[in-house]
């Protein structure tokens, strides 16, 4: 499938939406869900025999960069 100039642009201002939705959602997480996200890090770092320093590091860049996109 071939997308047009026109479809395309659509296609990236639904993920613009979603991504702004997110971050919404983000801000208006309450301290107890963001002591469980931190929570399920550490549990899953461990599961996979992942240093805690390691999922420290993740979590804490998460942190710094919530809009970072891996993209430039």
């Amino acid at each position: 499938m071939v997308l047009d100039p026109e479809m395309l642009k659509a296609y990236q201002e639904w993920w613009r939406a979603v991504a702004e939705v997110e971050k919404a959602e983000r801000q208006q997480a309450s301290l107890t869900e963001r002591w469980q996200k931190l929570n399920a890090l550490f549990r899953m770092a461990a599961a996979l025999g992942m240093p805690i320093v390691v999922a420290f590091y993740c979590f804490s860049w998460s942190l710094l960069h919530p809009d970072f996109s891996g993209e430039e």
